[in-house]
């Protein structure tokens, strides 16, 4: 690959993108094939999934689990966590459908917390289908527990910002904190 090109809205408007802008735009997106198995994973995504899992269905690694019911055209249901994957049900979805609407995805590799995937589904004409996601992690913690960083985001994601400002307000919590209890301790006698 090294060009790629996806129009981006209404109309031929588009963004042609090469193979290592792509991997520093999108660290956490999956390429996947027509019958939905991974043909390319993003540097950070593949952290994530421990590897570079190419040729495998993407629901040995993903569980699709909005958009739900009749208009989730065949996404799996709750029951896919407990079940093994369906071989190529990725492919046999109405894809097009899905283009352009917001996805949540499961990570299925167990960790310490469950990893939450929010993304959207871009097609480019004649190329492989592109997963542009990015998983969501409550705290620092939880993202260096999946083996992750924050330098691992782009540095146009608001998590980078989301993930700072957390740690920020931990620490004056901590800090206001430290001089409750320190004014405590302190009394301020006559004389003083």
């Amino acid at each position: 690959m090294d060009r790629w090109r996806a129009t981006l809205g209404p109309g031929p408007a588009g963004i042609a993108l090469e193979a290592a802008e792509l991997e520093v735009l999108l660290p956490f997106h999956l390429r996947l094939n027509d019958r939905g198995r991974i043909a390319h994973v993003g540097p950070s995504l593949a952290k994530l999934l421990g590897g570079e899992p190419l040729g495998d269905p993407i629901e040995h690694h993903l569980i699709l689990a909005r958009p739900r019911g009749p208009e989730s055209l065949g996404a799996p249901d709750a029951a896919a966590e407990t079940s093994p994957p369906e071989t190529g049900s990725w492919g046999r979805l109405r894809r097009s459908k899905l283009v352009g609407r917001p996805l949540v995805f499961r990570l299925r590799r167990p960790l310490d917390q469950p990893v939450t995937l929010l993304g959207q589904l871009i097609q480019p004409a004649g190329q492989h289908d592109l997963l542009a996601l990015n998983p969501l992690f409550e705290t620092l913690d939880h993202l260096e527990a999946a083996g992750l960083h924050l330098h691992d985001y782009p540095i146009h994601d608001s998590t980078r910002m989301l993930l700072t400002a957390h740690l920020l307000v931990a620490g004056y919590r901590t800090a206001l904190e430290e001089i409750s209890l320190a004014r405590s301790g302190y009394q301020i006698g006559e004389g003083d």
